[in-house]
């Protein structure tokens, strides 16, 4: 049944995950491709697409962060990162074309847009660039509703080091600061309040990094 086959995908995708953190990123990859084959066979039986479609946005999210997410330990495959998060995005657009209030699906949407701009990168910045706009559109449209939320920040945060690094890589270094002194800002505030979520301020490091190459690349120096 539709019901059955949902719980089988979720205690493989639970399973990965566990895994992932201990670690054992092969033993995570295997059940990764196990709970996804599930969803293919879900979605045939009647009713099945409709079942928790969010269950694979976060698979498709921890999946493509396992091959090759820069703040995660990886198996370096940023090709077939690439396909599963251009996948979440395209599942995502569907939820919020379906339900444009639904907050948690553009939330969602937001963080795959993130995520295929930073496997776009170092091949396609230009590209790179339009994704972490869309993914800043999205994050900026929530925290405007509610400021103190610090995860809509922590995500407004990453769009903008996205775009930094995407304007670096462009040679439009003025831009880049912009963006990149403004995610910073972001960032200090989050740590102001909540110093405690270490996980919302693993970016803080790394837009110090690519704002210090920013200048570098200008042959500029900063106490």
């Amino acid at each position: 049944t539709p019901e059955a086959l949902n719980w089988l995908r979720s205690a493989h995708s639970h399973l990965a995950k566990g895994q992932f953190h201990a670690g054992d990123l092969y033993g995570a990859q295997d059940n990764f491709r196990l709970s996804l084959k599930i969803s293919e066979e879900l979605v045939r039986l009647p009713g099945g697409e409709s079942i928790d479609p969010n269950t694979n946005v976060g698979i498709y999210h921890v999946f493509g962060d396992m091959l090759a997410a820069p703040d995660d330990p990886n198996l370096g495959k940023p090709a077939e990162a690439l396909q599963y998060y251009r996948a979440a995005s395209e599942l995502n657009a569907r939820l919020v074309k379906a339900d444009p209030q639904d907050a948690n699906a553009r939330r969602n949407l937001a963080g795959s847009y993130r995520r295929v701009g930073m496997m776009l990168l170092a091949t396609n910045p230009a590209e790179a660039l339009q994704t972490y706009r869309k993914a800043f559109e999205l994050s900026n449209e929530l925290s405007s509703t509610d400021t103190a939320n610090v995860h809509h920040r922590s995500s407004l945060a990453d769009a903008l080091l996205g775009i930094g690094q995407a304007l670096h890589r462009l040679g439009k270094n003025e831009e880049a600061i912009q963006n990149l002194t403004r995610a910073l800002e972001l960032e200090k505030s989050i740590e102001a309040v909540a110093p405690e979520r270490i996980f919302l301020l693993r970016t803080f490091s790394r837009t110090y990094m690519e704002l210090g190459n920013v200048f570098l690349d200008q042959g500029e120096t900063v106490e």
